[in-house]
This record gives C-alpha cells, structure tokens and sequence, in this order.
C-alpha cells in the first residue's frame, strides 16, 4: 500500500524552486536514510540535499497534501506548498545546525538573499605591510 506518492504537484514545486536559484540536485528516489524510511514506507520521493547535515524528500501523500520529510521527522505537511515554504525549512535547519559548525548551503545561497535570510555585505580592509612581506 503506497502513503506516497511524486505528483506533477511535487515536480512542478521543484521546478520552480530551481528557476529561483536552488543550487542543488534533484532526484527520484525510494531509499535514503533510515529515520526517513520509516515515513516514506518505501514510496518515492524527490530528493534534495543541502539541509546542512540533512536532505529533505518531498511528495504527496494519499490525502492530497505536499510533504516534506527529513532525516528524523516529517517536517511539513500541508495542502499546498511553495519555494519560500522549502527555503524556510533550509534556513530553520541551517539555523540548528550551524552552532554544530555546519557552514551555510550553498544550495541556497541565493535562495537565503532573495527570500531576505542573508544580504552581501562588502567590506573595504587596510593592512600595513612590511619591506619584503608578500602578503
């Protein structure tokens, strides 16, 4: 009995989420790690890294909602749901797990921007350099 399933629903969100700058890879997949298996049931999902130490899988299930699931939890399920939906699930792991000295994804750099998370800030340095220094 399948609890999943990839819709055109599924597959147009993530088409969306790369025409907005997602830097990652997409795949169909009906394996992963375990804690996400027991909620996929051996379903299909698309598969997205770049949740810092986690993926995210995305699918629909038997009642009509987009679901995301992590690696321990399913971490939305909902009627509908958008880019900015998938972008604040990066940043709120991004945000748990960067104190654990995980770096920013650069999956969603410019997903962090333009959805307001981060900005580019450039900053001008003077150094003194002595006689015979190379840098």
């Amino acid at each position: 009995m399948t609890k999943y399933k990839v819709t055109e629903r599924v597959v147009g969100l993530v088409q969306d989420l790369i025409h907005q700058g997602y830097g990652g890879e997409a795949s169909l997949t009906n394996s992963g790690c375990t804690g996400t298996m027991e909620h996929l049931e051996g379903s299909f999902a698309i598969h997205l890294p770049g949740f810092c130490k986690e993926s995210l899988y995305l699918t629909e299930s038997e009642s009509g909602n987009i679901v995301f699931i992590g690696r321990y939890s399913v971490e939305r399920d909902e009627a509908d749901a958008s880019v900015e939906d998938i972008v604040r699930c990066a940043w709120k792991m991004y945000q748990y797990y960067k104190g654990r000295g995980y770096s920013m994804p650069d999956e969603f750099k410019s997903l962090f921007e333009h959805y307001g998370h981060i900005r580019k800030r450039t900053r001008t340095v003077t150094d003194w350099v002595e006689d015979g220094e190379t840098t």
